[in-house]
């Protein structure tokens, strides 16, 4: 079997009043074993598998998916995939950014699994088929663009099946909420813990099972999730978006973000479509 892959990029830059942004788009018929990663990515990027299998490791979970699976990479995420050696995966993918991302995303399936199964709708693969096309005659005209994308979603938003490893926990998704909702506060564990009463080492060791990191960790890296928000939609400073975001020292939140997404806050405000700055390969001790 030969590898047939396609992948466009944007050229023009949205404004950064913009609720959401179309990225890129592609479509690739894997070879066996073929992988990705792993890496970090700087848009929310969902990769939809067309026939055949193969395994996504995110939140240090193990992921086996097959035809109609999707699975979606956020913002800063380190992520890791590779299709089937017998079986390889094709897959079309869509990459977006903007205020407006988080939401969509939960709607369309993914609000506590990165994982999901999408509809059986020949037009929602179709649309990703059409953004290619449209973007290889040279036009890039940001209404056509986000028509096709929006598309995409109103297939997925109907009712979708979240496959494996939702968040189960009553608790766990109450403290979920609770960060959500509360992010941009100076939060603490025992405040957390007392908010859904219950213990906070007992928050701690439920919250580790069932999210695979403390909350301490999803909180960091959801106000970080945040700040992409910011940075991507706003002309606040990186020092206005910092305090916005919970953090009461622009520099921790310099290095926060820098650990997480790769990129320094500066070099992500000019991420819209950019090739080189779409994503930051994570590199891997090699065991002896």
């Amino acid at each position: 079997m030969q590898r047939n892959m396609i992948e466009i990029f944007r050229k023009n830059i949205s404004g950064e009043s913009s609720s959401l942004s179309f990225g890129f788009a592609g479509r690739e018929q894997c070879m066996g074993s073929h992988s990705f990663g792993p890496a970090k990515r700087a848009h929310y990027l969902i990769h939809f598998i067309i026939k055949g299998k193969g395994v996504f490791f995110a939140d240090e979970k193990k992921y086996v998916l097959k035809q109609r699976d999707m699975f979606l990479i956020r913002p800063g995420e380190t992520t890791f995939y590779y299709a089937d050696e017998e079986d390889p995966w094709e897959y079309a993918w869509v990459a977006f950014v903007g205020s407006d991302a988080a939401q969509i995303t939960e709607s369309c399936g993914f609000a506590y699994s990165p994982v999901a199964t999408y509809p059986d709708s020949p037009e929602l693969i179709e649309s990703i088929d059409d953004i290619i096309r449209h973007m290889q005659s040279g036009d890039e005209n940001d209404y056509y663009l986000l028509s096709r994308l929006y598309n995409i979603f109103y297939h997925l938003s109907r009712p979708v099946i979240n496959t494996q490893n939702a968040y189960k926990n009553e608790i766990v998704r109450r403290t979920i909420g609770v960060i959500r909702s509360n992010y941009f506060e100076k939060l603490t564990i025992q405040w957390l813990a007392d908010q859904v009463r219950v213990d906070r080492t007992y928050l701690y060791r439920l919250f580790k099972k069932e999210v695979g990191i403390c909350p301490k960790e999803y909180l960091t890296q959801y106000r970080i999730r945040m700040a992409t928000v910011m940075l991507s939609t706003t002309n606040q400073s990186i020092k206005e978006i910092s305090y916005a975001c919970g953090f009461t020292d622009t520099s921790l939140f310099s290095i926060c973000f820098k650990k997480y997404l790769g990129f320094t806050p500066q070099q992500f405000r000019k991420i819209d479509g950019i090739q080189q700055l779409s994503f930051q390969m994570i590199e891997v001790e090699q065991k002896q």
